[in-house]
């Protein structure tokens, strides 16, 4: 595997037939603290956002319920 083939496959997000050999010697690049706070920040955000929704979306959920539930009284 090449260079080319390893953009390639980063670009694409896939890589046909990687193997074992080709994973040991795929060189991961080391981030500076600062960018890998950064992203630490921007993963703890997006899950924090994903709980929220999660929420809203259960919330909204029961509330439509409740209003069928009403409605089938009536």
């Amino acid at each position: 595997m090449n260079t080319k083939d390893i953009e390639a496959s980063v670009q694409f997000g896939t890589e046909v037939g990687a193997n074992a050999a080709d994973i040991d010697n795929f060189w991961v690049p080391l981030l500076s603290p600062e960018k890998q706070e950064n992203i630490g920040i921007l993963v703890r955000g997006s899950l924090a956002k994903q709980r929220e929704s999660a929420k809203r979306l259960a919330q909204a959920k029961s509330r439509v319920e409740q209003l069928i539930e009403e409605a089938v009284r009536a």
